[in-house]
């Protein structure tokens, strides 16, 4: 994964883009920023996104590749 890829939750309804990355202790954690939270109707927090490694998030496009 990298920069500007689309990836999602495990649920595959929360999806969002990759706006940065970072190595920590030997691995590559992405942070990312979920649509619901640009939506303009969106009342919670708007942050810069999440700090997640691999395992919890998942490349759309390798996902619709593989189907």
């Amino acid at each position: 994964m990298q920069v500007g890829d689309l990836v999602f939750m495990h649920n595959l309804e929360t999806v969002g883009m990759i706006v940065n990355e970072k190595s920590v202790d030997k691995e590559t954690e992405y942070q990312v920023k979920w649509f619901y939270t640009m939506a303009p109707d969106f009342a919670g927090y708007r942050g810069p996104g999440n700090w997640y490694p691999p395992r919890f998030i998942s490349s759309l496009n390798t996902h619709l590749r593989v189907r």
